[in-house]
């Protein structure tokens, strides 16, 4: 029956995904299957709705703080902050080096935000039409794009990924986030000197565009707009709870939004909930508390399969074969192979990491090196299967296809980098 149960959830994910159509039906589904095989295992409906209510329980904090980072994105566009950093930043561009800008950009947003899909929705997009403009290799430029916006994705304190694997392991975010330093530095490096290496052998048929940022223009500039980043930066670094260091940037961009841009109350409250809009096909817009709300749906019911997996056998066989990989392999290395198995089959970085946690525990009993393991195996590895929506999503945005995947090296180098170093 475990067999049955996981192979028809399987095969509703792989099918939404082949279809285009929204994954979260195919978690409804597996909702129906794992509450009807609790039922067969002996449990009465209130036991086995307690199973999934408990799973949804464990991530409360993270309901809030995503839906924080939704109106802290809406916040940032609308108010010109995104727009002043990659007006300077572009400013400074030397086009031969131009992919390992896009890596470095990318990078630095997505650990401001938090968010890989919000950061390629920007920063990717204008780095990618700006890849175009000058005739470069939109591949490698891509590939560049997506390994930078999952640096963040794995170490920012604000990315619903990193808050996630600190919950599951019951491990503090900040220790966590010292460990991803430690153990992710030389593949970064090695990642730099690729992507600019590579971009020395770029042919360049015209200069950097400053027309593809024309649209900047829409906001007035100031270093003031630094200052939400500033204040997300050194409330970080001063370790202040993330809800309110969210929160105090939301409210400082609110203020930047009505007394520099112009905004009233009422459109910048319109923004915080819904997005923010400034015409159509304007890169900015976007954000908003109502832009996570797909996200928060598959969180919340893949979270919710957490009580059925833990309390019942259902997971017992690939268990069982995991042990006996175990004998032969180290458990980084077996954590890495699961990721890759797990990620192609649930298309969902959140189940993935959910059911590689579960399964990771008998190998490893230490919840850092849980959380390390993880953060360096599932987390990148679902960004590499492209009907999956950790990586089908930041394609879509940029205009990228599958292929662009092979260029992105940050989220392979970093398992490999960690399977040799594991001793």
């Amino acid at each position: 029956m475990e067999w049955i149960v996981i192979a028809i959830f399987a095969a509703s994910l792989i099918f939404c995904v082949g279809a285009g159509i929204s994954v979260v039906y195919a978690l409804l589904i597996g909702l129906a299957c794992f509450y009807f095989y609790a039922r067969k295992q002996g449990n009465d409906a209130k036991t086995s709705r307690a199973m999934f209510i408990e799973g949804i329980s464990s991530i409360r904090l993270i309901i809030v703080i995503l839906t924080m980072i939704g109106m802290l994105t809406a916040s940032w566009r609308a108010g010109g902050i995104i727009a002043y950093i990659l007006h300077y930043a572009a400013s400074l561009i030397n086009p031969s080096y131009f992919a390992l800008f896009a890596f470095l950009i990318c990078t630095v947003m997505s650990i401001l935000t938090g968010t890989s899909f919000g950061t390629a929705g920007t920063a990717g997009v204008i780095c990618i039409n700006m890849a175009q403009y000058m005739g470069l290799n939109p591949y490698v430029v891509g590939g560049a794009i997506i390994s930078g916006i999952f640096v963040g994705d794995r170490c920012s304190p604000m990315s619903s990924s990193a808050l996630l694997v600190a919950s599951i392991t019951k491990t503090d975010i900040w220790t966590n986030i010292r460990i991803m330093l430690k153990t992710s530095w030389v593949p970064f490096l090695l990642c730099c000197v690729a992507y600019a290496l590579v971009g020395r052998f770029e042919r360049i048929s015209s200069p950097a565009a400053s027309s593809t940022v024309d649209f900047l223009g829409q906001f007035n500039m100031s270093p003031w707009l630094l200052l939400p980043v500033i204040i997300i930066i050194g409330m970080c670094i001063m370790r202040i709870k993330i809800y309110i260091t969210i929160g105090v940037s939301i409210l400082c961009s609110a203020v930047i939004c009505f007394f520099m841009q112009d905004m009233a109350v009422g459109e910048i409250v319109k923004s915080l909930i819904f997005g923010y809009y400034a015409g159509e096909g304007n890169l900015m817009n976007g954000g908003g508390a109502l832009s996570m709300l797909e996200v928060l749906i598959i969180v919340i019911i893949s979270s919710s399969y957490i009580g059925v997996f833990s309390k019942t056998p259902i997971l017992q066989g690939i268990k069982d074969a995991v042990s006996k990989m175990a004998l032969k392999l180290r458990p980084f290395t077996v954590t890495t192979i699961l990721s890759i198995i797990i990620s192609g089959i649930s298309c969902n970085q959140t189940l993935a990491t959910m059911l590689s946690h579960e399964m990771q525990k008998d190998l490893v009993e230490e919840p850092l090196k849980q959380a390390e393991y993880l953060e360096n195996s599932v987390i990148l590895i679902a960004a590499l299967i492209p009907w999956g929506i950790a990586g089908a999503v930041p394609l879509a945005m940029i205009g990228a296809p599958p292929v662009t995947l092979l260029f992105a090296m940050y989220l392979y180098v970093v398992p490999i980098w960690n399977i040799l170093m594991k001793r």
